[in-house]
């Protein structure tokens, strides 16, 4: 095989992409839908200099919809692998990302670029915004945490490091007694 065929190969360029994401045997709905505008191989960045020899996998205009807060973590743990199934590429990277639980109020995570850390239980996070409602929070960078329950947001501010417990898996109702 050529060097040209091996590199045509390993190209990805695919666009318009729902995929399902499975957490259950309960194979009837999917727990987590991921929607992603464009995905493709790059290379790796410093700076403004490209590194041919590390490609990475991009996905741009990607959205994640989880059905339930405790599913989030599993879902962002099969992202990865979901995208990369090919092996093409080590690190991924998603651009102009959008986290949100369907019909849920509790909140939208909306991030320009993230990565996923080496030790995979956590996602490093460029320019997040936390949105609730009409209020936002932004930040220069953070990480997002799936060893904790619930995941954890942590923001680097001006003010120093915020961390939020992101879509608490106990949700109220009328039939919850108030606490005394």
């Amino acid at each position: 095989m050529t060097r040209r065929a091996a590199e045509a190969s390993q190209k990805l360029d695919a666009k318009g992409l729902i995929i399902p994401i499975f957490l259950s045997t309960n194979a009837g709905k999917p727990d987590a839908t991921l929607r992603v505008d464009r995905l493709y191989t790059d290379c790796l960045r410093k700076g403004f200099f490209r590194i041919g020899v590390l490609p990475i996998i991009v996905g741009e205009g990607v959205s994640l919809e989880v059905d339930r807060p405790a599913q989030l973590q599993a879902a962002l743990a099969k992202v990865p692998t979901v995208l990369n199934n090919r092996r093409v590429a080590g690190i991924i990277e998603l651009r102009r990302i959008r986290i949100v639980i369907r019909g849920s109020a509790a909140g939208t995570l909306q991030v320009d670029r993230m990565r996923p850390k080496h030790d995979a239980k956590s996602w490093q996070l460029f320019d997040p915004i936390w949105q609730v409602g009409t209020n936002s929070i932004r930040a220069a960078d953070g990480e997002l945490r799936l060893g904790a329950q619930p995941t954890e947001l942590l923001l680097n501010c001006l003010s120093g490091l915020l961390v939020i417990p992101l879509f608490p898996s106990i949700e109220f109702n009328s039939a919850t007694p108030a606490f005394q």
